[in-house]
């Protein structure tokens, strides 16, 4: 990118998500973030709405971050957990033949599996110095510069209470027509928080009316389309031309440019911060990419080891499911993106988020019954890109089959719920429905929750009737 922006004579507007930044990354980048805000900071300007939005959000945004070194180690044993259920549900299916020896082998495996317990403790205590400097970063660095700067001089006005009301009202209007900015947020709950970047904006063109030779470089973290125009053939933004004659308009032919925080920094940086601009840029990149993103979940799905499945989803639903007839997906979206520099390439990570609809039947005493599971499906995807290949060579040469292509590696399922589906598998004529005697006859069983018959139109093949069943599993 050749080099456009004019530091000189300008004020640098943030806006809040652009901040937030500084707690949002890895700890390296985030403080190569931060060192540029503070290298620039005698040049910034912050709108009193970017100070209220920063403020709000920021314990949530910085305990969001700190909380993965909490929460790892919870993930961890989660899953050797499952892993530990299904190996040994798969064990005592050859239990019943009575091979020599295999209850001592079950012994020996539940303890292998134990053994793993005291190796994540020791490996979240390599992480505690880590931890340490990434709180220290976090408390004193971080939290440091932003409390200092939104309590200075440099932050603008509230907005009186008779010009909101009137931008609210012009608000209603922009965002019925997709007037920019901020219509894109005109579904957020929370009154009049939705006009939150029309507040911004209007705040924008204020100080520059105000303010003598000076242009403004607004710098905003996310490249929405109420802000920029949409292009999926190069990884460049460019401002919408309504914003910028608008802003010309109403300030005297003032200048402003609207930037993305990743080219703010490519045009700033002195050396090639190409790390950095990698992982600010790796949502971008990731979503002009041609991702077959259904093709690679079913290929995941369709390469499962059926017995693996059924003791997995079975684990999770504790039910106990026998056969898995078919599945169908539903949406499947990019739910995280992280990305890290291996050797000559940097591989990008992706958490794909799928909705699976399985359907199932349990088999008791030669009765089958129907169901069904729904459930999430996380599935782990990795994307190579060649150290020195650019960001649009690698976008364009994906897109046409060319390098790397998408490789799962690993996933699993999430948010497990089963539903009761039609019990009735054998023939409802073997029984005389209107014969009382006849249907009290075929009961063989009494449910030893509320006592009642049960039979094979309510059997739920657990010692209780479908109906009590039901009422454990809410």
């Amino acid at each position: 990118m050749s080099k456009k922006i004019i530091l000189e004579d300008s004020i640098i507007i943030f806006d809040s998500s652009s901040l937030l930044d500084v707690y949002r990354y890895s700890l390296t980048s985030s403080k190569r973030i931060l060192n540029y805000l503070v290298k620039y900071h005698d040049l910034m300007w912050i709108p009193n709405q970017v100070k209220e939005e920063v403020t709000r959000n920021m314990t949530k945004v910085r305990s969001e971050h700190m909380n993965k070194y909490k929460n790892l180690p919870k993930r961890l044993k989660s899953e050797i957990n499952v892993m530990k259920s299904s190996f040994i549900n798969k064990l005592s299916n050859y239990k019943k033949y009575n091979f020599a020896g295999i209850s001592d082998f079950e012994t020996e495996i539940e303890k292998k599996f134990d053994e793993f317990n005291p190796m994540i403790e020791d490996y979240m205590k390599s992480l505690k110095e880590e931890e340490e400097i990434h709180k220290e970063y976090i408390f004193k660095e971080a939290d440091n510069f932003l409390h200092r700067i939104l309590s200075s001089d440099k932050v603008g006005e509230k907005i009186g209470l008779t010009e909101m009301i009137e931008i609210i009202r012009e608000g209603e209007l922009r965002y019925r027509y997709n007037i920019p900015p901020g219509y894109e947020d005109s579904g957020k709950e929370g009154g009049i928080r939705k006009f939150g970047d029309l507040f911004i904006w209007k705040e924008i063109i204020k100080k520059a009316s105000l303010v003598s030779n000076k242009n403004i470089i607004f710098v905003l973290s996310d490249t929405k389309e109420d802000w920029f125009i949409k292009n999926d053939d190069t990884p460049s933004e460019e401002a919408r031309e309504e914003l910028l004659e608008e802003f010309k308009s109403v300030t005297q032919d003032k200048s402003i440019q609207i930037i993305s925080m990743s080219n703010f920094i490519d045009e700033i940086s002195d050396d090639d911060d190409k790390d950095l601009l990698v992982d600010l840029r790796k949502t971008k990149v990731v979503n002009k990419l041609s991702i077959p993103l259904h093709s690679v979940v079913e290929d995941f799905l369709d390469d499962l080891n059926q017995e693996s499945l059924i003791d997995d989803l079975s684990i999770k639903a504790s039910k106990e499911i026998n056969e898995i007839f078919n599945y169908e997906l539903n949406t499947v979206k990019i739910k995280g993106v992280s990305v890290k520099k291996e050797g000559e390439a940097y591989i990008y990570n992706l958490e794909l988020l799928g909705e699976v609809h399985f359907s199932c039947a349990s088999y008791f005493d030669g009765v089958a019954s129907h169901g069904s599971i729904n459930c999430n499906v996380i599935c782990y995807v990795q994307i190579a890109r060649g150290y020195n290949e650019e960001e649009k060579e690698f976008i364009e040469g994906f897109n046409k089959g060319i390098g790397s292509k998408p490789n799962h590696y690993m996933a699993s399922f999430e948010d497990v719920i089963y539903s009761w589906g039609n019990d009735f598998d054998i023939d409802e004529n073997d029984f005389d429905m209107d014969d009382k005697s006849g249907q009290e006859n075929s009961y063989y069983s009494e449910c030893g929750q509320c006592g009642g018959g049960i039979n094979h139109f309510n059997d739920a093949g657990n010692g209780f009737c479908i109906k009590c069943t039901r009422e454990f599993e809410k």
